[in-house]
């Protein structure tokens, strides 16, 4: 009964979302893999979709109404301009004298902090050649190694984070190991008090 009852709740759910699709005609389809540690790998995919009028959207819904938003993130900006994102959310249509800009630099010491490494270790970028995500875990590992655990990586692809995470988990690294994905950080792999390693995917706009 109660598998019923559960099954019930998931139609529901998938007539619900497909609903929501076929009711807004001006939206942009794409499906997402989502990647889990299944013997297939694919875990299930996700139908997303986002308005072609997004900005139109937004400045009727919010920057057309007499109430102050304050919007906040390291990467609103691109070279102290934020055009483009002015021009992806609608926000070109508002009148100069109603929008404050200000744009900060980085208090960090890049020059003396940073140090620049490009691997020789790993093939062409593709996400789809498991002998690339191998060489990739394999080149994080040791950076995670020689960095005793103080290191944070960044994805562009969910995909490519899930699949390098699970190698690098399953080598027992002497650090706690942290994934940070939609639904925040959770540990999983390593071992110790060591200081942890964070796999992290790059954000992303317009994912549903």
């Amino acid at each position: 009964m109660q598998r019923k009852r559960d099954a019930q709740w998931t139609l529901n759910r998938v007539s619900d979302s497909l609903a929501a699709f076929i009711r807004h005609t001006e939206l942009v389809y794409w499906l997402e893999e989502i990647w889990g540690e299944t013997e297939v790998g694919v875990r299930f995919a996700r139908l997303c979709g986002i308005p072609t009028n997004l900005g139109e959207l937004l400045h009727r819904d919010l920057w057309g109404k007499d109430v102050p938003i304050i919007l906040t993130s390291g990467t609103l900006s691109a070279a102290g301009s934020f055009g483009h994102i002015k021009k992806k959310t609608g926000l070109d249509r508002v009148p100069e004298k109603r929008l404050l800009e200000t744009s900060k630099p980085s208090p960090f010491n890049h020059r003396e902090n940073m140090l620049l490494y490009i691997s020789e270790n790993t093939t062409f970028p593709d996400n789809q050649d498991p002998e690339y995500i191998s060489a990739v875990a394999g080149e994080i590992e040791r950076l995670i190694r020689a960095s005793h655990g103080h290191a944070a990586v960044l994805f562009t692809s969910y995909k490519a984070m899930d699949m390098a995470h699970e190698r690098i988990a399953a080598r027992s690294l002497p650090y706690p190991l942290f994934r940070l994905d939609r639904g925040g950080a959770a540990p999983s792999g390593g071992s110790g008090q060591a200081p942890a390693a964070y796999s992290l995917p790059a954000a992303r706009c317009g994912r549903a």
